[in-house]
């Protein structure tokens, strides 16, 4: 899907939904435009990183700033950018690919992630790794976008499916630079996805058990599918009457259609999440069970 259809389509579903007022962020750093150097190989079995503030380790060059602290806000002071004759915030852009993060999308409680992968090794159809992630906040800002150099060969990258090639990966950061900004935007934040296990795996992240609001897990949207999980695809088309994925996958669309999926039922996301018990202190989601793939 091209993006200008794809950034005419959130518009048109966004004026179902309820838009909040604005509140400043701090999202203020764009990429170079200059390729970077190659990512180190990393060996099978690193141990995962979390999202959660003080547990992760320091890295040299931090893009995205941290919140330092949690966020205090309400669903009404989610931050929406309004359009300005000073320009300091812009109305909402189209998507820029690998744009890095925003320089002005604005951050608030709810982000939601999507990842592309390609194929490594022998088997490329079992394994994966990541190769672009992005992240849009409530409003369906892209607050980041980046290509991720592959950290092993890649032996089918799956461009019928991700769009993804050896051309636009020369332009991608190194996986733990990417890793190191996806962490600090999740921090103390409400993450949404689709079968978020899968990108945790690849990013090689976990983020808190609580903080997290899964569509493929949401008892409503697998009743669709007769308790299976149902696709995203499946769930844009049925309860948001929006085509994505017509032809090669876009990490933005998807975590868009993740958002709205979430809008559109929050208030059933998070009654379910009220009454769960609450997930000790250190658990997270994301970690490889021993035994299971």
């Amino acid at each position: 899907m091209e993006l200008a259809t794809l950034s005419s389509n959130w518009k048109q579903l966004k004026k179902t939904l309820k838009v909040a007022s604005p509140k400043p962020d701090s999202l203020k750093r764009k990429r170079s435009d200059a390729p970077s150097a190659p990512s180190k190989r990393t060996k099978p079995g690193k141990k995962m990183d979390s999202t959660v503030p003080g547990t992760a380790k320091k890295v040299t060059r931090q893009r995205a700033k941290s919140t330092n602290g949690p966020l205090n806000v309400v669903d009404s002071e989610e931050p929406e950018r309004p359009a300005t004759s000073h320009g300091t915030y812009p109305a909402t852009p189209d998507a820029v690919e690998n744009e890095g993060v925003s320089p002005t999308a604005l951050a608030g409680r709810y982000i939601a992630l999507d990842c592309e992968m390609v194929g490594v090794g022998p088997s490329p159809d079992k394994t994966s790794q990541v190769a672009r992630v992005s992240l849009v906040n409530f409003h369906g800002h892209q607050l980041y976008d980046s290509y991720v150099q592959p950290q092993e060969p890649v032996t089918d990258y799956r461009t019928h499916i991700t769009g993804i090639t050896a051309q636009k990966l020369k332009q991608a950061l190194p996986f733990d630079e990417v890793q190191s900004d996806v962490r600090t935007l999740l921090e103390n934040r409400i993450l949404i996805g689709h079968a978020l296990k899968n990108d945790f795996e690849v990013l090689r992240l976990t983020h808190p058990r609580d903080d997290i609001r899964d569509t493929a897990r949401y008892p409503k949207f697998r009743a669709m599918s007769a308790g299976r999980t149902p696709s995203l695809k499946k769930l844009a088309k049925e309860v948001l009457g929006l085509e994505i994925q017509t032809s090669v996958h876009s990490s933005v669309e998807d975590a868009r259609a993740c958002m709205l999926l979430f809008r559109q039922e929050k208030a059933g996301f998070e009654g379910q999440h009220n009454h769960r018990p609450k997930a000790g202190k250190g658990k997270s989601a994301g970690k490889k069970k021993k035994g299971k793939k």
